[in-house]
């Protein structure tokens, strides 16, 4: 009997030393997860900077997925999602696949801690993150014809009095809003006007008040999106010759004459209205009294190669606003 109670007692002994080192082990176990929680309750509690930079990141990777025709964005001038690409010029309306110009810069205008993607495309798309959606706001290059790192920038107006001055962008909400800061009527004229925020000033005092110059314009950067990959005027040629099923140079005879074809680039816009225009001459050649070959005829074919799908056209391609783009075709 007396064994049997060493032993349960040395049972009951083990027992408990097993139970300390499960609750050490325990404690261990807990220790990391509660330090964690600090360190992401400090971080949570250090002022607005950390949500700042993440609307800052998120709207890059915004502005990237609308540069990859990943995502639509919103075109508040006709209030409809698009595809960037098939976006147009404000002034005249080229499709963005195919306009010449195209340079980039961030920027933040409204000074919020987010920038603003603004593209040169010969007029000014300025694109904007605002809770989770990407506005493009678009500007003719009168509305807007330089871009000031303040968010200011110049324009001008030719109407029944000339008028040009600068004025600064702002927003509310999703909208974009102007407030003028300069503006000129007939300047050099006996009866011009000068005026700061919109109040009326002699010359003396707006010379005295003004300060922009072009050390403080933005500097875009070229942006190259796969989208708007331009095909060469080489490549230009070779579709044409697909097209037309016939080879530059190629010659065919019949009934004493030869006809000899040459494919040529007639003009090149594919730096301003996106297109080649490839001419296709055929030369008819028949034999003189004297056994010698003469050009009795010639005639030309007019193809126009757009120089980003490389589609072909035999009539003259418009511009949005029915302007076309080779004169009058």
């Amino acid at each position: 009997m007396k064994k049997f109670l060493a032993t349960l007692l040395c049972f009951i002994m083990l027992l408990s030393l097993f139970s300390c080192k499960e609750t050490e082990d325990e404690n261990d176990l807990l220790a990391p997860d509660q330090t964690d929680a600090e360190e992401f309750q400090e971080t949570d509690n250090n002022d607005n900077n950390t949500t700042k930079l993440s609307e800052a990141d998120k709207a890059i990777q915004m502005y990237e997925a609308v540069l990859k025709n990943e995502i639509k964005a919103y075109e508040t001038d006709i209030e409809e999602y698009n595809y960037l690409k098939d976006c147009k010029t404000p002034y005249d309306r080229i499709p963005l696949s195919v306009c010449g110009e195209f340079r980039y810069v961030y920027t933040d205008l409204d000074n919020d801690g987010v920038n603003e993607l603004v593209i040169a495309c010969g007029d000014t798309l300025i694109l904007r993150y605002y809770e989770g959606s990407v506005y493009i706001y678009p500007f003719t290059h009168r509305q807007l014809s330089h871009l000031y790192i303040d968010g200011s920038y110049a324009w001008s107006n030719t109407g029944e009095n000339f008028e040009y001055g600068w004025n600064k962008i702002y927003f509310e909400g999703a909208e974009l809003k102007i407030r003028e800061l300069y503006r000129i009527v007939n300047d050099g004229e006996p009866n011009a006007e000068y005026y700061i925020e919109g109040k009326q000033v002699t010359r003396e005092e707006f010379l005295n008040d003004i300060n922009y110059g072009p050390e403080l314009w933005l500097q875009f950067e070229p942006l190259e999106v796969s989208w708007r990959k331009k095909i060469t005027s080489e490549e230009a040629l070779q579709i044409a010759s697909e097209y037309w099923e016939t080879e530059d140079g190629s010659a065919d005879y019949g009934a004493g004459s030869m006809w000899v074809c040459h494919i040529m680039l007639l003009d090149d816009r594919s730096s301003t209205d996106g297109y080649y225009h490839i001419g296709l001459q055929t030369d008819r050649y028949r034999r003189d009294g004297n056994d010698l070959r003469v050009l009795s005829e010639s005639r030309m074919e007019h193809l126009f190669v757009h120089a980003i799908t490389g589609e072909c056209q035999d009539y003259v391609p418009v511009l949005g606003n029915g302007t076309p783009v080779y004169g009058k075709g």
